[in-house]
């Protein structure tokens, strides 16, 4: 009952080589489904991986290749693909997958071809993603990713002082964003920040949660 949502191409180096300095060893075909499945076949159609990273069909596939990073304070764009769902986008890491599709194209070069899914047999890991969630819109067609990226600390105190005054709480360092825009509706256009990791937490606001249980604790000892 399922069907086909999306198809792409993905070019894939040789093993050691990054797909900015090298060109294409093989190429891998993706294929999303409505049933919220991707999977991954070599050029003459043979599986390699199959995986569902999130409930739900799946819109639209994208990759991103490896890009230097244009000047020193800039992180480098390392290698990505976006599964877009929904409501969803998840970011596979390119490393980890590259890595598995590898391993079971060589499996099957090997003349392993009694198993439907290659990397069922070779026990891989499930691929390294994270999820981003674009609750804010009523529905998502399709999203572009602008990348990471890292703003500079007189751009990070300048908006925590505007949004919080001047006594804010602050992190002395900025965290590292990813920007997405998303066309859909409500709204048609949106523009995404999502930041990355997670923060520390400021001893100040340490400090007034173990006060808080505190109270708390003697508030139920106290009659």
């Amino acid at each position: 009952s399922e069907q086909i949502t999306c198809v792409l191409c993905l070019p894939v180096a040789a093993s050691g080589r990054q797909s900015s300095h090298s060109g294409a060893d093989w190429t891998c075909i993706a294929v999303g489904f409505s049933s919220g499945a991707i999977r991954f076949y070599t050029e003459t159609g043979s599986l390699l991986v199959s995986e569902v990273l999130h409930d739900g069909p799946i819109v639209s596939i994208k990759c991103q290749c490896f890009q230097p990073a244009r000047f020193a304070s800039d992180p480098q764009q390392m290698e990505e693909l976006y599964v877009v769902y929904p409501y969803v986008v998840c970011c596979v890491r390119g490393f980890s997958l590259c890595n598995t599709l590898k391993a079971c194209r060589n499996q099957l070069a090997r003349g392993d071809t009694f198993h439907a899914n290659c990397a069922t047999r070779l026990e891989a890991p499930p691929l390294d993603r994270v999820k981003w969630s674009l609750t804010d819109q009523s529905s998502v067609a399709d999203v572009v990713v602008l990348g990471s990226e890292s703003p500079v600390s007189f751009a990070h105190l300048a908006t925590a002082s505007l949004r919080g005054g001047f006594d804010t709480v602050y992190r002395s360092s900025p965290p590292h964003t990813s920007s997405v825009i998303a066309v859909g509706s409500r709204p048609f256009v949106a523009f995404h920040c999502i930041v990355e990791g997670t923060w520390t937490p400021v001893l100040s606001d340490m400090a007034r949660v173990v006060a808080t249980k505190v109270k708390s604790a003697i508030g139920q000892a106290v009659p």
